[in-house]
């Protein structure tokens, strides 16, 4: 998927576009509603150290759908006191954040739009990380975020906490965010998103085709080891993947632990972390002063008085 600079910056300009007065911070918010599963994802693995690889890729895929996107932007949205304002906002970054990431080849992997009715996966593959449209896109976020925060000035004081009817609504939306997801995980596995039922299916792997998006190669003579998001350590036949790095492969198991190489592509190093890091960073460190604003004794004294 394209770095968190570059949807800022994408996803900024349309959103503000469609709605000129929306706030910047609701905007980026909702930007980065779809990476929130794969972040937990990843805290996941840290904190719950013996839980189910296949399990936390699931509930990542189920909740970054744009479905699952509407219920975090309903939970969020309730903080305004523009709430239905607020979640076409939420919603508008999210939708933009998507189909972003599905310009971008990524094999075996893609994005959600019309889950639960469909989990086939959306990618129209149009061009790598390492190509220049996605450079293109990063120096446009990157201008555009600088350019916004001299431009926008953020609005605390459409902050409230929410109560009655609307931290009901709220509550539920959260509730429906976190703990439904296990009843979709058989239609993305069944779609074999990401390769998981593939992967999980070792007995039954060979003659299968497998697709891993950035997956780490190790080279170790001439041995060639492919290490897939479970940890799992598969040999590669064939050609390409010469040295060790972050490559996406094509291939079809020969047997439970062989792959036979269709194609492959070695990406550049990890291009995306630093500027998708930046960019949550931005992100991060606007509402954290908007909340303290608005809720220390001076920004609350303000925000009661207008």
């Amino acid at each position: 998927m394209p770095n968190t600079l570059a949807h800022l910056g994408f996803g900024g300009l349309l959103t503000r576009t469609a709605i000129p007065q929306a706030d910047i911070k609701w905007v980026y918010l909702g930007i980065v509603l779809p990476d929130v599963p794969w972040i937990l994802r990843r805290l996941g693995h840290v904190v719950l150290p013996n839980s189910s690889f296949f399990d936390l890729r699931l509930y990542a895929i189920v909740q970054s759908s744009l479905l699952f996107c509407c219920c975090l932007a309903g939970a969020l949205a309730v903080w305004s006191k523009q709430p239905w304002r607020t979640f076409a906002i939420l919603i508008l970054g999210s939708l933009l954040h998507l189909l972003l990431d599905a310009t971008q080849t990524k094999w075996g992997n893609g994005v959600h739009l019309f889950a639960p009715l469909s989990w086939e996966q959306i990618n129209f593959g149009w061009y790598w990380p390492e190509e220049i449209p996605t450079l293109l896109l990063t120096a446009f976020g990157l201008a555009y975020v600088i350019f916004m925060l001299w431009k926008a000035p953020i609005n605390h004081r459409d902050l409230q906490v929410p109560q009655g009817r609307t931290l009901v609504a709220g509550v539920l939306c959260l509730s429906l965010y976190l703990a439904t997801p296990p009843l979709f995980f058989s239609g993305p596995e069944a779609a074999d998103n990401h390769s998981i039922q593939t992967l999980k299916e070792m007995e039954i792997r060979a003659g299968k085709a497998v697709e891993v998006d950035r997956g780490l190669l190790i080279v170790r003579g001439d041995k060639r080891l492919l290490t897939t998001f479970t940890g799992e350590e598969l040999v590669l036949q064939g050609n390409g993947g010469s040295s060790s790095g972050v490559v996406s492969v094509k291939g079809i198991f020969t047997d439970p632990a062989t792959v036979e190489v269709i194609d492959i592509y070695e990406h550049v190093g990890r291009l995306r972390d630093l500027p998708s890091y930046f960019g949550l960073g931005l992100v991060a460190f606007i509402w954290a002063w908007a909340i303290y604003a608005r809720f220390s004794s001076r920004g609350l004294g303000k925000g009661n008085s207008s």
